[in-house]
C-alpha cells in the first residue's frame, strides 16, 4: 500500500500546445476550469472524437501552478500509457507517470495517469481526479472501484467524470454529488458523427463456424481494402473471435486478432497502425480509446446480448477521429435487429441534430 507522503516539488509548469482548440473544446475547457475554481464536481458528456483530453489541458496547467496533485484515471492499461505520453508531450516540464499493474513508480509525479484498480493505493491524495470512460468495464457498476475513487480524492478535491455515453445508473451518481453537467455534440473537426447501417445476414453463425465468410460480408471487406481502409471487425466473444479470424485469415492473410487473452497487444496494434495488418478481429478490448486514420468498422453479431446501446455507440465512434480522414463506414451485421441497435443509431442521429448537422 502507498500510504507514505509523496514528495512533489513545485515548479513553473508550461503548456506546449501547437494547435488551437475548437469552439466546443473551448467550451469544455472552460467548464472544467469553472469546476476547479469553484470546487464543484463535474461530468463532461462529449461525443466520440470531440477531443475530451485536450479540454483538460488548461485546467491541469492552472492546477499544477497552484500546487495541486492531479490524477487522470481510466479503466484500461493500454489507454493509460497513451494518455501518459500525450500529457508528457504537452507538459514538457511536468513529471507525468503511468501507474498500472506493471508500473508502480509514482515518485515526484505532478500528474499520475492510472488504471482504476491502482487507485486503491491512494488515500486523500488528489486535488483533481479525472475519471475518463466512467461507464466502461470494469468500472461501470463496480461498487468497490467507486470506493477507491472516493478514497483517493481529497475531502475538498474535485472529481471530474468524462464519457461519450451516459448510462442510466450514472444519473444516480450525478445526483449524489450534485454534479454539474456539460454536453457537447460535435467532433473536434466539426464533422457529423458517421451513422451506422444495420445489415441483415442469414446464417451468420452457421457459415462462420463452417469456415465460410458470407458473400455480402466478403464483398464489403474486399471493397474496403481496395479503397485503402483499415478495418476493425468486432465480435462479441473470444470464441467467436477465434472462429471469425480463422475464416478471414484464409482469404485475407494480412489479418490479425486481438482479445483480452492476446499477449502482445501493443505489437499487434503497432502493426495495424503501420498497415502491416489490414483487418483486425477484436472483442470489446478496442471499443474505446484507440484512434486510427482511414478506419472502417464492422460489428458481427451486432444483435448479441453483450452489445448495449452504449457499447455500439462507442464502437461506432472509432471511425472519423482524424482530421485528415474525418469520416468512415460503420456496419452492424446481424441476423436479427435488436432494441440496442435501434437505440444506438437513434442516439447518434439525435446528437447530430443537436450539433446542427
Amino acid at each position: 500500500m502507498y500510504r507514505h507522503e509523496r514528495i512533489v516539488f513545485n515548479l513553473i509548469h508550461t503548456l506546449d500546445l501547437k494547435y488551437s482548440l475548437s469552439e466546443d473544446q473551448f467550451i469544455g475547457s472552460q467548464f472544467f476550469m469553472s469546476c476547479i475554481i469553484e470546487k464543484k464536481y463535474g461530468f463532461l458528456e462529449a461525443v466520440c472524437g470531440a477531443g475530451k483530453t485536450e479540454m483538460l489541458y488548461q485546467g491541469f496547467l492552472n492546477g499544477l501552478n497552484s500546487g495541486m496533485k492531479i490524477c487522470f484515471a481510466i479503466p484500461r492499461k493500454q489507454i493509460v500509457i497513451q494518455i501518459k505520453n500525450r500529457l508528457q508531450s504537452v507538459f514538457p516540464k511536468t513529471i507525468v507517470k503511468a501507474i498500472h499493474g506493471d508500473s508502480k513508480d509514482d515518485d515526484g509525479a505532478h500528474i499520475i495517469v492510472s488504471t482504476i484498480q491502482q487507485l486503491i493505493h491512494y488515500y486523500h491524495e488528489f486535488d483533481i481526479l479525472v475519471i475518463d470512460e466512467v461507464d466502461a468495464f470494469p468500472l461501470e457498476g463496480n461498487v468497490m472501484y467507486h470506493r477507491f475513487i472516493r478514497k483517493a480524492i481529497k475531502e475538498d478535491g474535485i472529481l471530474f467524470l468524462m464519457s461519450a455515453t451516459k448510462i442510466k445508473s450514472l444519473n444516480l451518481y450525478l445526483e449524489e454529488y450534485s454534479m454539474r453537467v456539460c454536453s457537447l455534440y460535435r467532433k473536434f473537426h466539426n464533422v457529423a458523427q458517421d451513422l451506422p447501417i444495420n445489415k441483415h445476414v442469414r446464417g451468420l453463425y452457421r457459415k462462420f463456424y463452417q469456415g465460410i465468410i458470407p458473400k455480402s460480408v466478403l464483398t464489403i471487406l474486399r471493397e474496403w481494402i481496395e479503397n485503402g481502409s483499415r478495418i476493425f471487425v468486432f465480435v462479441p466473444t473470444i470464441k467467436l473471435a477465434d472462429v471469425v479470424f480463422q475464416a478471414l485469415h484464409k482469404v485475407f492473410p494480412e489479418s490479425g486478432k486481438i482479445t483480452s487473452l492476446t499477449e502482445y497487444k501493443e505489437q499487434l496494434i503497432n502493426q495495424f497502425d503501420k498497415n502491416q495488418i489490414k483487418i483486425l478481429v477484436t472483442t470489446s478490448v478496442l471499443e474505446r480509446g484507440v484512434t486510427f486514420s482511414k478506419l472502417n468498422v464492422m460489428v458481427l453479431y451486432a444483435d448479441h446480448r453483450i452489445y448495449t446501446e452504449e457499447m455500439l455507440i462507442q464502437i461506432a465512434g472509432r471511425v472519423g477521429r482524424k482530421k485528415e480522414s474525418p469520416s468512415g463506414e460503420i456496419l452492424f451485421i446481424s441476423e436479427n435487429i435488436s432494441e440496442e441497435i435501434v437505440r444506438s443509431i437513434e442516439s447518434i442521429n439525435f446528437k447530430n441534430r443537436m450539433a446542427g448537422f
